[in-house]
């Protein structure tokens, strides 16, 4: 995934109010309700938390959350994840604040 695209999804996450798929969608497909319960996993397998619907319209959505990914040496440090029908990307926070 490209820079500028994971830079524009972490806006989305920051400006986002859909910390559910019941906050995006009032009466989400069945599909959908499937969709974000397989986010939630990809979320804890990552160690992720704050999981939110960061866009989407009707016939998909895209979700994003924060967890943490290695720095220089042992260091840990703040990632964002972004997660579509297609892949998982994650990266570190500082990389898409320049």
């Amino acid at each position: 995934m490209t820079k500028k695209v994971m830079k524009e999804a972490y806006r989305n996450y920051l400006r986002s109010d859909y910390n559910t798929i019941w906050d995006k969608y009032k009466e989400p497909s069945r599909a959908k309700e499937l969709a974000w319960e397989e986010c939630k996993k990809i979320c804890e397998e990552y160690n992720g938390y704050n999981l939110k619907v960061i866009c989407g319209n009707t016939f998909e959505f895209t979700a994003g959350f924060m967890t943490t990914v290695s720095g220089e040496g042992e260091k840990l440090e703040p990632g964002f994840g972004r997660i579509t029908r297609y892949n998982l990307d994650i990266a570190p926070v500082k990389d898409l604040l320049e």
